[in-house]
């Protein structure tokens, strides 16, 4: 049985083969040798002779001779098949759960489905919440927080016609007490967009506040958005604050785990 704990005994030339190949992989393109070295504190010398190796296996291509270093086919397909292995709403549902019990609140996953988001989990937290939260329920598009996280990433053509189709058939949107106009409602997704988190006071009911964070797939898009609703008195909306800092940095772990690299 191979230990699995962080501390156990390891072979010492291996864990520097990966260090060679985890330098390439984050480089964002091929590298030169003095390069790599260098990220490395190690001489080219020495550097060369993992590479030969690396080449060999796939992992590693040279572009030509004398010249940069790059991930090889044998890189491509481990990614790939890692990718094929990941259950993003599994990966999804462990950090709301996580989330839930690091904050001791409610915390939902969403998917958007025919033109607003669904609620698939939701977790309970200690304290009731007079507004309901469970799998299945369709949420609002402009009036919640989950709902504007979704359109802060999409095409502008498809806010613009969601905007055309829900704006006029239901109550203006709101910040706070202040009703927003198209226009001011646009800005408002350009900020959520720029800070990373939704905010909302005063989310479905006068009392309650809410907070929301993408989590993106593999090729950058929303997949899901983590949300936390409850009483004011136990959330604090402040997009800056201490929880939806948490939420981001939750939401931005399940995006890793589910593929995605800023």
């Amino acid at each position: 049985m191979i230990a699995s704990t962080p501390d156990a005994q390891g072979i010492g030339s291996v864990e520097t083969g990966v260090r060679v190949l985890g330098t390439i992989a984050r480089g964002g393109e091929a590298m030169s040798l003095s390069d790599i070295a260098r990220q490395l504190d190690m001489t080219p010398a020495r550097l060369h002779r993992y590479l030969a190796s690396l080449i060999r296996g796939g992992y590693v291509v040279q572009r030509h001779r004398g010249g940069r270093y790059d991930l090889g086919p044998a890189a491509l397909e481990l990614g790939i098949r890692a990718i094929r292995r990941v259950d993003p709403h599994a990966e999804v549902w462990r950090a709301s759960r996580n989330l839930g019990d690091e904050l001791q609140l409610g915390v939902a996953v969403s998917v958007w489905v025919d033109m607003q988001p669904a609620i698939i989990a939701h977790h309970h937290g200690p304290a009731p919440v007079s507004v309901s939260a469970r799998p299945g329920q369709r949420l609002p598009a402009l009036h919640t927080a989950v709902g504007r996280t979704f359109l802060a990433y999409m095409e502008p053509s498809i806010v613009e016609r969601i905007l055309t189709d829900q704006y006029d058939t239901q109550a203006p949107p709101m910040a706070r007490t202040r009703v927003l106009s198209k226009a001011r409602f646009i800005e408002e997704l350009a900020r959520i967009q720029s800070r990373g988190i939704a905010a909302m006071h005063g989310a479905l009911a006068a009392h309650i506040n809410a907070l929301a964070a993408p989590v993106f797939d593999q090729w950058g898009a929303v997949c899901m958005v983590i949300s936390v609703l409850a009483d004011q008195s136990e959330l604090d909306a402040d997009p800056d604050g201490a929880t939806a800092q948490t939420l981001k940095q939750a939401a931005m772990r399940a995006s890793n785990a589910v593929g995605f690299l800023p």
